[in-house]
């Protein structure tokens, strides 16, 4: 799974170790909300020829889980096990706090200060707000 994010993710696999003797036509995804029911709903209408899909109309923090079933010229294969699950989520957030500061030094109308950043702020910072 990549590229998640609040409405949409790609969702990528292998073609299948056997192809039954006539090469796969396509591939049909399905999805289901885990939340709300085990049923299975088609993603995809006509079958698409690359082992990808980018699967959109997603509601943000649901679960889903999702499979994938091949088809050739004797029709579908059975489905794939399904995918892990995959929760729409935006894929940024803001950090944790900085470590607590501590004056080095104090100078005239100024100081000279450090801190440490905290260990699980796994966003990049871009500046830090200083206040009295």
């Amino acid at each position: 799974m990549e590229d998640v994010t609040t409405r949409s993710c790609v969702l990528k696999w292998k073609a299948p170790e056997f192809d039954g003797g006539s090469p796969v036509s396509g591939y049909y995804v399905e999805s289901s909300q885990r939340t709300y029911s085990t049923r299975w709903s088609k993603v995809n209408r006509t079958a698409v020829r690359q082992p990808r899909l980018d699967v959109k109309d997603l509601v943000e923090l649901t679960e889903y889980v999702f499979r994938v079933t091949a088809e050739n010229d004797a029709g579908l294969g059975k489905p794939s096990e399904p995918s892990d699950v995959v929760v729409p989520r935006d894929p940024f957030s803001k950090p944790s706090p900085p470590g607590q500061p501590s004056v080095d030094e104090v100078v005239f109308r100024s100081f000279a200060h450090s801190f440490i950043c905290s260990a699980t702020n796994r966003c990049t910072t871009f500046g830090y707000n200083i206040s009295k």
